[in-house]
């Protein structure tokens, strides 16, 4: 079994974007590194979308949850920090 592919570790994958889906959450970053040739994290998703998710937290009061592996919390805090700082 290959980690990180969403077939296999999609926990409450398709709750989550029901979710979605139906406005309930209104931004919903899904990175499966193993899903495509060119690997895919979170990190790349939250780098492209910065803009989006700093408004989505400050502006509109929402939450940020993160499910996997916690050894990255500190370089998306990296991430996050400059966009928190410029608004």
């Amino acid at each position: 079994m290959s980690p990180y592919k969403y077939s296999t570790n999609a926990r409450y994958g398709e709750e989550w974007e029901a979710y979605r889906d139906s406005g309930v959450i209104t931004l919903l970053g899904l990175a499966f590194s193993r899903d495509q040739p060119k690997k895919v994290y979170i990190q790349d998703l939250m780098r492209g979308d910065l803009k989006e998710v700093v408004d989505a937290f400050i502006s509109k009061k929402g939450s940020f949850y993160l499910c996997g592996p916690v050894n990255i919390v500190l370089e998306l805090w990296l991430i996050f920090r400059p966009g928190l700082c410029r608004t």
